[in-house]
């Protein structure tokens, strides 16, 4: 391997300025923190939704198919010979 003919090396790429913390940093616009707080409680409410039909259908006795339980102890018998 050749030594370097240039004995001073490149300048780094100027430094991004935080606000004292370590690591990195970002900022979003008003919008943007409402649009991601909208789309997280959309998911919360669909996901809470599914979760009471879940429940429903726990209580009914209408969860547990037989297809449901065929499915889960291949699962279990495919993660038990892997």
């Amino acid at each position: 391997m050749e030594p370097n003919p240039d004995p001073d090396p490149p300048p780094s790429p100027p430094r991004a300025e935080t606000d004292g913390a370590a690591g990195d940093r970002t900022d979003a616009s008003g919008d943007a923190s409402t649009a991601d707080d909208r789309s997280s409680g959309d998911a919360k409410s669909v996901r809470a939704a599914r979760l009471e039909l879940i429940r429903e259908q726990i209580a009914a006795g209408a969860y547990d198919t037989p297809d449901r339980l065929d499915a889960a102890l291949d699962g279990l018998l495919a993660d038990l010979l892997d």
